[in-house]
């Protein structure tokens, strides 16, 4: 069987296992860990134990491989797995508009890289 959520994607995700900070993104709020599952350039799945509510609005903190300096990105919650038989975290789609040039070039050529060398595939 299919699965259209994923057929539905437009950008192809990759596997990955990426460590990540998460928090609501207000002043004040406290600061999740997690592990990106997988990641592409319009979103990421973070499994974690700390479950945000369908539409929250998170700033995900990564860093990616070979890097010194955390990816800082901006996103919102758009599905849970809350199951105890499936892995427990958030689908959450990445808001491009609210990333900074710099960062949006830092995951452009994370990706672009990854197509060509196949990191996590």
């Amino acid at each position: 069987m299919e699965d259209k959520l994923f057929k539905s994607r437009i950008n192809t995700r990759i596997s990955t296992s990426v460590k990540a900070s998460f928090s609501i993104n207000r002043p004040g709020e406290s600061v999740k860990e997690g592990v990106i599952t997988n990641f592409s350039r319009s979103g990421l799945f973070i499994k974690t134990e700390n479950i945000l509510p369908v539409n929250s609005h998170v700033v995900i903190d990564i860093l990616l491989p070979e890097e010194d300096t955390s990816l800082h990105l901006v996103g919102e919650v758009r599905n849970i797995v809350d199951a105890e038989s499936a892995e427990k975290g958030m689908g959450i789609k990445i808001q491009e508009e609210n990333i900074s040039k710099d960062d949006k070039n830092r995951l452009k050529e994370f990706f672009d890289l990854n197509h060509i060398y196949g990191w996590f595939c």
